[in-house]
């Protein structure tokens, strides 16, 4: 497999992480909070 290709796969991998944990914690806090 192609090394940028790679980089690009891995990237795109940690920024959808890091929406879901976004959108998780949003969600947690909107449930914690009444």
């Amino acid at each position: 497999m192609d090394k940028g290709k790679l980089k690009l796969s891995v990237a795109i991998a940690a920024t959808l992480r890091q929406a879901a944990i976004g959108i998780g914690g949003q969600g947690w806090d909107k449930l914690s909070r009444p």
